[in-house]
């Protein structure tokens, strides 16, 4: 018999997934660009030690990291939409 979750619950774990999967999609584009002058590797270590903080105290069911991951994914999908926006007005200009 499976668990059965609440829908806040889930919710939860929705972000908690999406806040993993950003940040080793950071981590990847960081390690990727530290040849270049666009990365640093203190940047890539900063990264890293954020992600794990914000993952430590989110699993220790913290308010405030709860929130900092609703943030970073938020924050994240609007860049993304952002920068398809103007990807595509470049492509029609």
């Amino acid at each position: 018999m499976k668990p059965h979750y609440s829908n806040q619950q889930r919710k939860k774990k929705r972000y908690l997934y999406a806040f993993i999967f950003l940040a080793i999609l950071n981590t990847v584009q960081h390690a990727y660009d530290i040849g270049s002058d666009a990365s640093s590797p203190y940047r890539l270590v900063g990264g890293l030690v954020f992600f794990a903080t914000v993952l430590y105290f989110r699993l220790k069911e913290k308010r405030w990291a709860e929130i900092a991951i609703k943030f970073v994914v938020w924050f994240n999908v609007i860049a993304l939409f952002v920068i398809l926006l103007f990807m595509g007005l470049s492509v029609i200009v």
